[in-house]
């Protein structure tokens, strides 16, 4: 069966996200896609959204893609604060997804109470 123009092989398409339902655990939630590469335990602590680099007026959460800005919350804008990876200030994590994985994640909070969750 030839390829659907636009659309790629879906056999391919349907064989890779076989395998990552087997070895992600992804099927649970639609927001998991690999992120226990890069955010499971984790240092976080609570910020207010700044500019990492010169330019960027946002970041996304890690999980649902929320839109995390110092602008006013409103029709793109979710937060203006959020969870932050303490090490790097990279990778942000709504107050909604904290919540629904912060104990799969094993995250560590960085500041004054300094507990596992």
């Amino acid at each position: 069966m030839p390829p659907t123009p636009g659309l790629g092989d879906s056999r391919i398409s349907l064989r890779v996200w076989r395998r990552r339902l087997d070895t992600e655990g992804v099927a649970d939630d639609w927001r998991l896609a690999g992120q226990e590469r890069f955010l499971a335990g984790r240092p976080l602590e609570w910020a207010a959204w700044w500019e990492f680099r010169p330019g960027w007026d946002h970041d996304r959460c890690s999980f649902c893609w929320a839109e995390i800005s110092d602008q006013p919350v409103g029709e793109h804008v979710s937060y203006n604060a959020a969870w932050v990876t303490a090490d790097d200030n990279y990778h942000w994590v709504c107050p909604a997804c904290f919540e629904d994985f912060a104990d799969r994640f094993s995250w560590s909070i960085e500041g004054p109470a300094g507990s596992v969750l």
